[in-house]
């Protein structure tokens, strides 16, 4: 159901021509609730506006959360070499997101590191020898006196 606010007027005062022109600029850099108080309606009317428009609505978490889709070890070698909060800003994304998402990623890593002989699919591997197991290597002969 359509709501009963016309906000094309208000559209075309902000230099839109539509009220859907409108809600495609601001909704992606604010939030429903921000857009709601600034344009002094409830948060539900905004949604429906957004709806009306065919607008899809966004997960909670607002405009800033952004997903960092790959972290691997180039990446971390960028972050040692330039610094987390420059990589984040020109990812788009907090420091906290890459130091999370980096801790996932070596924790991961880890795990994979130590896959137990069991989950092998090629079976138990032999376990490498102690070095105390290994021979004695030998030595040249030592002459005394030449």
């Amino acid at each position: 159901m359509p709501s009963a606010i016309d906000w094309t007027v208000h559209a075309k005062e902000l230099g839109y021509d539509t009220e859907k022109e409108f809600l495609e600029a601001h909704y992606p850099k604010q939030s429903i609730t921000d857009l709601a108080k600034a344009l002094s309606v409830s948060p539900w009317t905004v949604k429906r506006k957004l709806e009306d428009h065919g607008i899809g609505i966004r997960k909670r978490g607002g405009p800033m959360r952004r997903k960092l889709e790959v972290m691997d070890a180039a990446l971390i070698e960028r972050m040692r070499l330039e610094g987390a909060a420059a990589v984040a800003r020109d990812l788009g994304v907090t420091k906290y997101t890459l130091y999370n998402r980096k801790k996932q990623y070596l924790t991961s890593c880890a795990q994979q590191a130590t896959v137990t002989p069991s989950s092998s699919p090629e079976g138990p591997e032999e376990p490498a020898p102690h070095p105390s197991d290994l021979p004695a290597p030998q030595l040249p002969p030592h002459s005394q006196g030449e």
